[in-house]
């Protein structure tokens, strides 16, 4: 159901009926219909975006297992971070070229070497590894490379390293932590002014964000 707020008119309501398989379209063709209702333009590239044929069907298990994943990686502990890891190696279990899942160790791996909990040396190229894996298996996966950006920023790898950020920002507008990253990195070059109004766009993206707020 599509609600307005500010009058609590009813809108729009649709029911959908699909496989688990077929979750992240479903997700896309909900996308598309509210977009529809409430007349916002869509670039051409969120149009390709949503587009049925742009989404490939997953196995459900690998998704939430993904899904618990990031929920133990949001924890921001140590054994969060260790969880996380297992819970995406499993989902590679039940789908192997589930990129989303190697974007997910990749973070996992960043944080636990940023908490300086593992060596760094061995995590960031772990992390890098997987990232590089998410973006060849996805190339349209924004997350893959925010994942590949955000280990770059620690590692000090800087060539390419804003290209890499504007890339995931483009291929997936909406990923609040892109653009919460991205921000580390414009502070990291001085930037203050551009990197506040980043992490303030993030943040009104995904207000509800532990790590953004």
């Amino acid at each position: 159901q599509l609600i307005r707020v500010s009058d609590e008119t009813h809108l729009w309501a649709q029911s959908y009926e699909r496989g688990l398989h077929d979750v992240l379209g479903v997700q896309a063709e909900v996308a598309r219909a509210v977009a529809h209702e409430i007349q916002i333009k869509l670039s051409p590239h969120d149009k390709q975006r949503l587009h049925p044929e742009k989404r490939r069907s997953i196995n459900p298990q690998a998704y939430e297992l993904y899904l618990r994943g990031r929920h133990f990686w949001y924890r921001r502990t140590e054994e969060g971070m260790r969880r996380s890891i297992e819970c995406f190696e499993e989902a590679l279990q039940y789908d192997p070229s589930f990129a989303a899942a190697y974007g997910g160790i990749s973070d996992a791996h960043t944080m636990l070497a940023c908490r300086g909990i593992t060596p760094a040396v061995e995590s960031f190229h772990k992390a890098k590894t997987a990232a590089r894996q998410a973006v060849r298996i996805e190339p349209e996966l924004g997350e893959g490379y925010a994942s590949l950006a955000h280990v770059r920023l620690h590692d000090w790898d800087w060539v390419g390293l804003e290209s890499d950020f504007r890339r995931s920002m483009e291929l997936d507008p909406g990923y609040a932590l892109a653009h919460y990253w991205y921000a580390e990195y414009l502070m990291a070059m001085g930037r203050t002014a551009e990197a506040l109004a980043r992490v303030q766009h993030s943040w009104e993206l995904d207000p509800l964000n532990s790590v953004i707020n």
